[in-house]
């Protein structure tokens, strides 16, 4: 039984890393073998199996993964978990590139739908008038 995400990063044939944790093959992931999971396979700025900066610690993690509080995770737990962690990955996402036509928009002076090197040299306070787009505000 695997949950189909794999710890390659990619399908078929692949083992998930949920399945890599499960080390004693029950269909649970303590927070033991997750720990342990973490430190064969990370090498953060603090050392090995430390997580990166800003992100939260294997005890935090655990405890958000494991939503029915039994001291370990099934599959169906890190299958919700993964699926509501893209979907605010998703979100976030739209909503940098929604800022950045924002940002765009409000930068084309002459709102034809690109910012020419002469509104650029504008925005940089360069007087200097050359022509050309230079990006497009229709991303």
């Amino acid at each position: 039984m695997t949950s189909g995400v794999s710890g390659c990063g990619g399908g078929g044939g692949h083992e998930s890393f949920f399945t890599k944790m499960d080390t004693d093959g029950n269909g649970k992931v303590t927070k033991e073998e997750m720990k342990a999971a973490f430190e064969a396979r990370s090498k953060g700025p603090e050392g090995a199996g430390a997580p990166p900066k800003g992100a939260p610690s294997i005890d935090d993690l655990f405890a958000k993964i494991d939503t029915n509080g039994d001291g370990a995770i099934d599959e169906a737990e890190d299958n919700a978990f993964r699926a509501k962690r893209d979907v605010e990955r998703s979100s976030k996402q739209h909503q940098a590139l929604e800022m950045m036509r924002e940002l765009l928009s409000a930068l084309d002076i002459d709102k034809d739908g690109s910012l020419s090197s002469t509104e650029i040299a504008k925005l940089f306070g360069d007087k200097a008038e050359t022509t050309g787009s230079a990006f497009s505000a229709s991303a």
